[in-house]
Parts: C-alpha cells; sequence; structure tokens
C-alpha cells in the first residue's frame, strides 16, 4: 500500500503543474483519509494562507522530492521522475 501512496503523492504534484501537493496519506485498507496539501507557495496574492495552516508548503514538497524513489505504479502511469 506504501507504493501506491507515493504514486498518489506523485501523481498530485505532476498533475497539478508542481504547484501542489497531496501530502501526510493515511488510511485502512482502500480507504484514505486526513489528507493534508502542501503548495509551492505558502500564501496567495491577498497574503491569505493556501489550503490552511496545515499546508507545509515547499518544505513537504522538497522532503518529499529528495526521498521518492519512483516505483512500479509510478511507472504504470508513466510519471516523470522528480528531482530535488
Amino acid at each position: 500500500m506504501l507504493q501506491k501512496a507515493e504514486c498518489l503523492v506523485h501523481f498530485s504534484y505532476e498533475k497539478s503543474d508542481y504547484q501542489a501537493m497531496l501530502v501526510d496519506v493515511q488510511g485502512v485498507g482502500y480507504e484514505l483519509f486526513d489528507p493534508e496539501i502542501a503548495s509551492a507557495e505558502l500564501v496567495d496574492s491577498q497574503n491569505e494562507v493556501l489550503f490552511t495552516t496545515g499546508n507545509l508548503s515547499a518544505t513537504a514538497i522538497q522532503n518529499f522530492k529528495v526521498n521518492h524513489t519512483c516505483n512500479f505504479y509510478c511507472k504504470c502511469l508513466a510519471l516523470k521522475p522528480l528531482s530535488s
């Protein structure tokens, strides 16, 4: 299940044009709950925090990029390898 969750995070980042990432994926069996979103920018043009105070922003994105190794599921979806 870990590889599928990591692939979901990678997929969310690529499909958002590298602007947001689904993080803190938790679940039991096939049910996922309580995700957070990390965005490349912490605040918007009105200086409002994007995606609530749980936004781990660029720190979480960079951490994932450094530690993620593409797996079977990433390759099945033809996701581009992440560079740190």
